[in-house]
């Protein structure tokens, strides 16, 4: 089994009958519970929108790279890396794609040739300024935590993206501006990887770092690359704040986000316009 598809389990025998929630599911209930109920209870599927395809592919090229580079501990040449990308985009698209009014006008395939360029030219910035310097250890890899059932009734399933020789956990990301100076300080994304590459190891990670390709809306690539630590009140706090997400959902209620959030929008959120009472104003229903 592959490092990217192997699975660590943080108990010592795990019960195949008691249920899981995914870390991905609890981030999506502390953004907005209403839309962890559209996706997770109601189980309403809505197809990704043009970022979320864009970002689907570079993470895609990088991963495509990494996997093999665990043995090798060479980068792949540029073009398969950016060929995988591609691959992505175009494998996205053809699944179905959730197109803002002004999107439409442009044009499925006009849009999928740009947001694949887009792909490309990050994953191409990220070959070049970051993966030199990065010799994984670990690559999506899935790991299941089992806590104590009196304390949590559900095991907890997470994908760390990346941990390296340094024994750093990273996190690629993509972004339209510079990212905020306290980004990787502040993100709870890393605290969970953290907290994923301590049970895997059994030893802390040395520190923690987001690695951020930019594209600015006129195509100008940057990366910016921010380092952090974290600690054992970090690592608690993480877990008094899983520990609250599933007791409020098992109480059943699911509030929507403030809507001065960014994520409560027609470009975040496929839940927003039609289906979402709390979303747009003339076409919200439950």
């Amino acid at each position: 089994m592959s490092e990217s598809q192997s699975s660590t389990t943080a108990a010592a025998v795990k019960d195949p009958k008691r249920p899981h929630i995914s870390v991905s599911a609890l981030a999506m209930h502390q953004r907005c519970p209403k839309q962890y109920e559209y996706r997770y209870i109601e189980k309403r599927l809505v197809p990704p929108g043009v970022a979320q395809i864009r970002g689907k592919g570079f993470h895609a090229g990088i991963a495509h790279n990494f996997r093999q580079k665990l043995d090798t501990r060479e980068d792949l040449p540029l073009d398969e890396v950016q060929g995988a990308a591609a691959e992505t985009v175009d494998s996205e698209f053809a699944g179905g794609v959730f197109l803002l009014p002004d999107e439409k006008t442009v044009g499925v395939k006009q849009l999928r040739n740009a947001t694949k360029d887009t792909a490309v030219a990050m994953v191409g910035k990220h070959h070049a300024d970051i993966a030199p310097a990065v010799q994984p250890t670990m690559v999506e890899r899935k790991i299941t935590l089992s806590p104590d059932p009196a304390k949590f009734p559900v095991d907890i399933v997470g994908i760390l993206d990346l941990a390296d020789e340094q024994d750093y956990v990273r996190d690629n990301k993509t972004a339209s501006k510079s990212p905020n100076q306290d980004a990787a300080e502040k993100s709870q994304q890393l605290t969970t990887y953290a907290l994923l590459y301590r049970m895997a190891t059994g030893r802390p990670e040395r520190g923690v770092a987001l690695d951020h390709v930019v594209c600015t809306s006129t195509g100008k690539l940057s990366t910016v690359i921010q380092e952090s630590t974290r600690d054992g009140e970090d690592i608690a706090q993480l877990k008094g704040r899983m520990e609250l997400t599933l007791a409020s959902i098992k109480t059943g209620i699911f509030p929507p986000a403030n809507p001065e959030m960014w994520w409560c929008s027609e470009k975040w959120c496929g839940y927003w316009d039609g289906i979402c009472p709390f979303g747009k104003k003339s076409g919200g229903s439950r």
